[in-house]
C-alpha cells in the first residue's frame, strides 16, 4: 500500500520548481494527507451499499479493524489510493510554476 506519511517528498517538488522548508513540507504533507483521506474516504463511501456503510461506520477510524476491513470490503482500495494520490500530485504539478 502507499505510504500515507510522505506523499511529497521535497525532491520532487524541487522538481516541481517548489522550494520548502522542512516545517513547511511537514505542514504541506500534513494538509495533503489530509485532503488525501477525504478523496479516499469519499470514493469508498460511494461504492459501498448501506449494510457495508453501516459496518464501516462503526469502525474507528484509528483502529487496527479499519484496514483490514477496507482489504476485504473494497478489493481495490490500493486503487483508489493510487489514483486519488496521483491526481493530487498531478493538480501541485499543474499549479506550479514552471521550470524553465
Amino acid at each position: 500500500m502507499t505510504d500515507m506519511n510522505q506523499i511529497i517528498t521535497k525532491n520532487l517538488l524541487s522538481r516541481l520548481g517548489l522550494d520548502l522548508d522542512e516545517k513547511s513540507l511537514e505542514q504541506f504533507n500534513e494538509d495533503l494527507l489530509n485532503e488525501l483521506n477525504k478523496r479516499v474516504i469519499d470514493q469508498v463511501i460511494a461504492e459501498l451499499d448501506e449494510v457495508k456503510l453501516r459496518e464501516l461506520a462503526e469502525l474507528s477510524p484509528e483502529g487496527a479493524d479499519l484496514m483490514p476491513w477496507l482489504d476485504k470490503n473494497v478489493p481495490h482500495f490500493d486503487e483508489i489510493v493510487a489514483e486519488e494520490t496521483l491526481l493530487m500530485i498531478e493538480e501541485i504539478a499543474q499549479n506550479s510554476p514552471k521550470i524553465d
